[in-house]
């Protein structure tokens, strides 16, 4: 079959996604979002390794509560720019668990561009699990259970280039990066001011503290969203000081913005 683009968002359709989808090997564009319904599910995934030509694939709302393995299918398809996988009950399997730094690390993943798995089950450290990402422009892990040192998260995301300045490249070009409601901890890191493309920051509702200076915010002239609510930070700027952006929305509370 020649189809390449099958979009069946918010078709209505329920009952459990047929594998046989994977005999349209030319597909590149695949949409099953099932908004606010839940009617569909899918129990195995493997299937989605035959499609090698896919790009965009987005479930959002299908219910994979059931998928033990969901990484492994997703980690063969080579091209995959765009994955969606959105309040979709998706828990840790077992493989994720203990995932190391090996070829298992999503190496053939590294074209994507826009990773979001918000309102999940996902929980623990997975830092290992997102290092073979080194292009993404946004990153949405809201609404899980995730934790450690955000730190060793950024870090983590600098991991793919051969030398430093192809690392500082390719952190810095993440322009939306949100991870509110989950359990991260630790002091915020001075390199976040030099993600200078970025657009849009939530980190609300975790534990993270400790003082945030001018140089936080050195190069995000870009900013226009900023959510830092709900943890202990402690603002420590000059009356003076004039930000690099101009912000659409910011909210601050429960931090400490002055004496």
């Amino acid at each position: 079959m020649k189809l390449s683009y099958l979009n069946l968002f918010d078709a209505y359709f329920f009952g459990t996604v047929p594998w046989q989808i994977r005999n349209i090997s030319g597909l590149r564009y695949l949409d099953l979002h099932d908004q606010y319904d839940e009617c569909l599910e899918i129990e195995n995934l493997q299937w989605l390794s035959h499609l090698s030509s896919l790009q965009y694939l987005d479930m959002g709302y299908v219910n994979l509560s059931r998928v033990a393995y969901w990484l492994q299918p997703i980690n063969m398809i080579p091209s995959l720019f765009v994955l969606c996988l959105s309040s979709c009950d998706l828990r840790n399997s077992s493989t994720l668990l203990h995932l190391n730094l090996t070829s298992l690390t999503l190496a053939n993943s590294r074209s994507l561009v826009t990773l979001d798995l918000k309102h999940n089950r996902l929980e623990g450290p997975i830092l290992n699990f997102l290092c073979g990402y080194c292009n993404l422009l946004k990153l949405d892990l809201s609404s899980n259970n995730l934790m450690g040192d955000l730190n060793g998260f950024l870090k983590s995301l600098t991991k793919c280039g051969a030398n430093n300045l192809e690392k500082h490249v390719r952190l810095a070009s993440i322009r939306e990066f949100y991870h509110s409601h989950n359990i991260f901890s630790g002091i915020l890191p001075e390199s976040l001011g030099q993600l200078s493309n970025l657009v849009g920051l939530k980190m609300s509702y975790n534990s993270l503290e400790g003082a945030i200076s001018e140089a936080h915010f050195t190069n995000l002239t870009r900013l226009e969203v900023l959510d830092m609510s709900a943890n202990s930070f402690v603002f420590n700027v000059s009356r003076h000081w004039i930000p690099p952006f101009q912000l659409k929305r910011i909210a601050l509370r429960s931090c400490q913005l002055g004496p």
